[in-house]
């Protein structure tokens, strides 16, 4: 498959998810899972429809599977500590923020919609 196909078969799902078809949209994105097996992103996009339906433990899970291919992945660090933060407390997720704050870019190259989860990070850490 080719990678458009699967960036349809990705927007199809988070359209699926938006809409409360959560199985629709996990159908979908094992779908392009299939064709792109060591795609860490498949994982994050799983994690996120498992947030947006409230199954934190399920995102916990396919965000681990997401850091086992890639294990510098920023954006799954801070999602996985926002999600053991509600999860468990901040306590539990300090760990992972202080993962994700490590290897965090600059700020002045950090994206602007990741400063705000970047920050909390730090104030957990701190």
């Amino acid at each position: 498959m080719d990678p458009a196909a699967i960036d349809a078969l990705v927007a199809e799902a988070m359209v699926a998810a938006r809409r409360g078809d959560a199985s629709g949209a996990l159908a979908l994105l094992r779908k392009a899972e299939a064709a792109a097996p060591g795609d860490p992103n498949l994982k994050m996009q799983q994690a996120l429809v498992y947030r947006i339906t409230g199954a934190l433990p399920q995102a916990i899970a396919a965000l681990d599977q997401a850091l086992a291919i890639d294990p510098y992945n920023f954006l799954a660090l801070l999602s996985k500590g926002a999600v053991l933060e509600k999860l468990s407390g901040a306590r539990a997720a300090a760990r992972v923020y202080r993962h994700a704050i490590e290897i965090a870019p600059p700020d002045d190259k950090l994206p602007p919609h990741l400063a705000t989860p970047l920050a909390r990070a730090r104030a957990v850490v701190d």
